[in-house]
């Protein structure tokens, strides 16, 4: 915002009405964060607030500060690069444990990773993030970033790139986090739909209904212990001794997001229009079990079903809008390649989020998931102001040879 400002009052750019509207709305988000944090919560609510409502201003400075596809390659590539290293030391986490000062670290209980110290073999180590969810969010999403069009395209680039996607795919899978592989996976699968205006549609269509159903026929869900016998089917069927295999098949934190819509479904009370603060509720008279940690349940419980309401219909009408102008642009071109990616790169976070709604307010992956919309609302306004310019230009006068008085009778 500061950046914005500053540059405004030098003169460096001009407020365009596409800029204007991206500004409006990240102040809305500010506005809603402010309101249901309602303060008095200290430096922690405020670190909590700059996580969950400051980086939607990303969505006016790439526009400004990485206007063309050349700026956005060059960012890209950087953000790889960083995550490298990430990867690396996942790595080294998981086969040669955490090092004495990162002990000394938890010991401390500044952080509430402390808790990975009783998990015996199978630790979920962090890496260079706050939280081995993060890592594999992050991981997971680099690995289908590894294939994007913005290296050089010799046989030699495309096997590293092979290479560190296997990377990638290994620190991902060495977490034991099955929210980023959801993340990934999903990312990947929009990817290969939001090609054509149809599929995107579709894809739309059936992920909303699925998620419609799930909800509503949790309680059923639930009483029938679905999700116990698959426990007990994956178990039979996968038998091994690998301590991590075994972990990647245990289900039980499905119970907990099911618990909360179960809740949703039957406890009248857990609706409010604004929210549990504005109502005057307290969410610490819930047991823990209680309480859901997916984005629906999270959503409707701070916010209120208004809330969510609105922020749904103005959600879906933004991605209406991107997904359009996407649609709209050459298939061969790097602009919607880098657009495509970076829309499956927002929704496969967001539907990661029904398993761990706290995991899209952290560090990076909120501010990742802001700088994917901000790259394909970049692209949005860069094919508008194209595409005004041309129409601004006069098409040219076409010379016509004079007749003569005998030809024109």
């Amino acid at each position: 915002m500061i950046n914005l400002i500053l540059s405004y009052v030098m003169r460096r750019i001009s407020l365009t009405k596409d800029l204007m509207i991206s500004f409006v709305f990240a102040s809305g988000i500010l506005a809603v964060a402010v309101f249901a944090s309602g303060g008095g919560g200290g430096t922690r609510d405020f670190g909590g607030l700059v996580n969950v409502a400051a980086y939607p201003f990303l969505l006016v400075l790439v526009p400004v500060n990485f206007p063309t596809i050349e700026d956005k390659k060059k960012l890209i590539k950087f953000i790889y690069i960083i995550f490298i290293g990430v990867a690396i030391y996942m790595i080294k986490h998981a086969y040669f444990g955490l090092a004495d000062f990162e002990y000394d670290y938890l010991l401390t209980n500044l952080s509430q990773e402390v808790r990975i110290l009783v998990e015996g073999e199978n630790m979920r180590c962090f890496s260079t993030m706050n939280g081995a969810a993060i890592v594999s969010i992050m991981c997971s999403l680099m690995v289908f970033w590894s294939f994007i069009n913005v290296w050089k395209r010799t046989f030699f680039w495309r096997f590293i790139r092979l290479l560190l996607a296997l990377l990638f795919g290994s620190a991902a899978y060495l977490t034991l986090s099955r929210t980023g592989w959801i993340c990934g996976i999903t990312g990947i699968v929009c990817y290969l739909l939001f090609r054509s205006w149809r599929t995107t549609v579709a894809a739309y269509a059936i992920g909303i209904a699925s998620i419609i159903c799930l909800v509503a026929f949790s309680p059923l869900i639930k009483d029938m212990q679905i999700v116990e016998r698959g426990e007990l089917e994956l178990r039979a069927l996968f038998k091994t001794d690998d301590s991590r295999a075994r972990q990647t098949m245990t289900l039980g934190s499905i119970n907990g997001r099911l618990t909360g819509w179960v809740n949703l479904m039957t406890k009248k009370n857990m609706w409010t229009p604004f929210g549990w603060k504005f109502a005057g509720k307290d969410v610490k008279l819930f047991d823990a079990v209680d309480l859901g940690d997916d984005i629906i349940f999270w959503s409707v419980i701070r916010y209120g079903y208004v809330a969510v309401f609105v922020g749904l219909v103005v959600m879906l009408t933004f991605l209406y809008k991107l997904h359009r102008s996407v649609c709209n642009l050459p298939r061969a071109t790097e602009e919607r390649k880098i657009a495509n990616i970076s829309l499956a790169t927002s929704v496969g976070i967001i539907f990661g989020g029904m398993s761990n709604a706290a995991q899209l307010g952290v560090f990076p992956v909120n501010i990742y998931f802001y700088l994917c919309l901000s790259f394909v609302y970049s692209i949005y306004i860069q094919r508008k102001e194209y595409t005004r310019e041309r129409s601004a230009v006069p098409a040219p006068a076409i010379n016509r040879p004079i007749q003569s008085l005998e030809q024109q009778a």
